[in-house]
């Protein structure tokens, strides 16, 4: 990534600190992609990956080097259509969609997929979005986790709809019923 670039990245995204905290931007970028357990990007007006980091790679289930350059449709297949409609209001109104929720099954992957995404204009030194940046949160374990629960709750009070109509049909004045 060219210095300058960094710069741009680093002016827009209005890091407050003390100067020499910021003073090698290139290498400031290098570690947050490469430290992230977050997935981030950056795609161009034509939403070409321009850089991507190791944990969205993991993510989309396809090797870093294989995003870049690439647009959405050509690596994310069917799933980009519901991406693409975000991308192009960041680029046309210059304001984030941040929480986004997402729900696919990628190319990459047979399951279904959630994610939280947030996206934002990177613009260039005259305010013009130049490229968008994305983050991305895989919340599938979480999801399949409350679908888990969800499920067994469901479960748990039919068990005790039945437990309760058997106990009425076999005493029907029982006072023990109230405890049930």
């Amino acid at each position: 990534m060219q210095a300058a670039r960094a710069d741009e990245l680093l002016h827009e995204w209005n890091l407050l600190g003390a100067p020499e905290a910021f003073s090698e931007p290139e290498q400031l970028l290098a570690a947050f992609f490469g430290a992230s357990t977050v997935g981030l990007a950056i795609l161009d007006q034509q939403l070409r990956y321009q850089a991507i980091n190791n944990t969205f790679a993991a993510m989309s289930g396809i090797p870093a080097e294989a995003h870049l350059g690439r647009t959405l449709q050509d690596v994310l297949g069917d799933s980009a259509s519901q991406l693409e409609p975000i991308f192009q209001r960041v680029l046309v109104t210059g304001q984030p969609a941040l929480n986004v929720e997402l729900t696919a099954v990628l190319p990459s992957n047979s399951e279904v997929g959630y994610w939280i995404a947030n996206y934002f204009p990177i613009k260039d030194r005259v305010g013009r979005v130049k490229q968008i940046g994305a983050i991305f949160i895989d919340t599938t374990r979480q999801k399949k986790l409350e679908e888990s629960l969800s499920s067994l709750g469901e479960r748990n009070c039919k068990a005790r709809e039945t437990v309760c109509r058997c106990c009425w049909k076999s005493a029907p004045h029982s006072p023990a019923l109230s405890l049930i």
